[in-house]
């Protein structure tokens, strides 16, 4: 099963990819990506996360 939750480390390897490809400021998607990390169920296990679906669907509100 693929999950659509990618590392906070590989989205924001990402932001300026993204900037350029939707005419974003880097500060709106670097809000975005803290406003869709999820929260761990235990703090101190497993990376943090965001989902990426939701992510793109932001996104591409604000490109309407």
């Amino acid at each position: 099963m693929l999950s659509s939750n990618i590392k906070i480390e590989c989205a924001k390897s990402q932001v300026l990819r993204i900037v350029r490809a939707r005419n974003l400021s880097e500060k709106i998607i670097d809000s975005l990506i803290v406003d869709h990390t999820e929260k761990r169920l235990i703090t101190c296990l497993g990376p943090k996360t965001i989902n990426i679906v939701l992510l793109n669907s932001e996104l591409d509100k604000l490109n309407k």
